[in-house]
């Protein structure tokens, strides 16, 4: 409101927007500069939408100047009174930080490499133990290695157990990766028979003692 200085009345208080026409309060600032709108606000009034955009990038850079650029002391010691923390002294917040930084660098160290590992089925953990046999007698496995080009090495570096490596390959292959399979408990056991079966030839293989060299 406004006041202004009449004779006989002195001082009187006049609002200024009782003479202006309602329409005019209730429509938009460009709907009443009508004609002498721009492109844009024209097109503003045509397409809600972008008025709509228009206003919720106005209350974000409302919102970064009031809670960033203005963030003051006072709108500090109001947010920590919030959280029940109006007591601490800066040393206070650092420590809280600190740890809360700790905490949070735990839980990212914990979600990437402190997963536990999932336990391998039971022909993983047979194949598992074949590729610790090879290994034990010398052959070296290299990471990208599959199974087939695993045991094709393993039959030519032992070609007393190729027969088995073979087949015990094939089973493997069948159960990992075949559409149609033996009966999972058949399998299973022809592949424990086959492993029992190389790491006994293994060992027998390494108690016999080496031929003497010149023995007739």
């Amino acid at each position: 409101w406004a006041e202004v200085w009449l004779d006989g009345s002195g001082w009187v208080r006049i609002d200024p927007t009782a003479v202006v026409e309602p329409e005019r309060l209730e429509g938009s600032l460009p709907e009443i500069m009508g004609a002498a709108a721009s492109a844009t606000q024209r097109l503003m009034i045509r397409a809600p939408w972008l008025r709509n955009v228009r206003d919720g990038w106005d209350a974000a850079a409302n919102w970064w100047q009031e809670r960033v650029v203005n963030y003051n002391q006072a709108l500090q010691s109001g947010l920590l009174e919030r959280l029940g923390l109006g007591w601490a002294d800066y040393r206070t917040l650092a420590l809280i930080l600190l740890g809360g930084a700790a905490l949070w660098l735990a839980w990212i160290w914990f979600g990437t490499t402190g997963r536990r590992q999932t336990r391998p089925d039971a022909p993983g953990r047979l194949w598992l133990a074949f590729i610790d046999l090879l290994q034990r007698r010398g052959l070296v496995i290299a990471a990208h290695e599959g199974p087939r080009a695993i045991a094709r090495r393993a039959a030519q570096r032992f070609p007393a157990l190729s027969s088995s490596i073979e087949q015990f390959t094939a089973g493997y292959e069948q159960w990992r990766f075949g559409a149609e399979g033996p009966t999972p408990p058949v399998a299973l056991s022809a592949m424990r028979r086959r492993l029992r079966s190389m790491t006994n030839a293994s060992r027998a293989a390494r108690r016999s003692p080496a031929p003497r060299s010149g023995a007739r």
